[in-house]
């Protein structure tokens, strides 16, 4: 007689006769569970297990990704290396090249810098009359967006405008020491007037070092 709690075992005989019976379990609300019993369950747990190792990664193939891994990073490091004399040598060409058409390009450009520096009315009641410009250059590049940017020390005369309040001042007449800037748009030189007073451009530099870094400094006697 069949109770719907007691476990039902059906047994097979294959090849190896009564010495393995399979049992198939059924209990209410317990599912389905298949038990192996009999003399010969190690064998199918050797088995298993050996299939796992045969699945899983063995230490020679885990060697094996760790050199080829460590065999790429090298290679990448010795080809950075070998390209970074390279890159220097293009990047010194470049900037060869933007240095000689800033010079190709310097009386206009100081003329447009002494038109738009004078537009902008500063120092307040002074009028722009004469500007000399230094041959000596310092590059420099902007730490934010990599411009390059060209210094030029210059020496400023002022005459008073009238009625702006400075036409009584003596040191109106003196020679104000300054800074130049040129900036490079990534194609051409360009200037807005921007001046740096009272800072020669070394000293500009190291003022706004947090601003720029220095590139390269270019004295006219070496160019000569």
């Amino acid at each position: 007689m069949f109770t719907a709690n007691r476990p039902r075992e059906s047994t097979f005989f294959g090849r190896f006769g009564p010495t393995m019976a399979l049992a198939v379990r059924r209990g209410r609300g317990h599912g389905r569970q298949t038990v192996l019993t009999g003399r010969l369950w190690p064998v199918h747990f050797v088995s298993s297990l050996v299939n796992i190792y045969l699945r899983a990664p063995t230490v020679g193939n885990i060697l094996s990704i760790i050199v080829a891994g460590a065999l790429a990073a090298l290679g990448g490091t010795a080809i950075a290396v070998a390209l970074r004399p390279i890159r220097a040598a293009r990047r010194a060409e470049q900037l060869a090249r933007i240095q000689r058409d800033f010079h190709r390009q310097r009386e206009q450009l100081e003329a447009k810098f002494i038109d738009r520096a004078a537009a902008t009315g500063k120092p307040r009641g002074l009028m722009w009359t004469r500007v000399t410009f230094d041959d000596d250059v310092i590059y420099v590049r902007d730490r934010r967006n990599r411009g390059l940017r060209a210094l030029v020390a210059i020496e400023v005369s002022f005459e008073a405008v009238e009625g702006g309040g400075m036409e009584e001042v003596e040191a109106v007449s003196n020679v104000r020491a300054a800074t130049a800037e040129f900036s490079y748009d990534g194609t051409r030189w360009c200037t807005a007037g921007r001046v740096y007073f009272n800072l020669a451009p070394a000293a500009a530099v190291k003022y706004l070092s947090a601003d720029l870094e220095l590139v390269a400094e270019e004295h006219a006697a070496a160019r000569t």
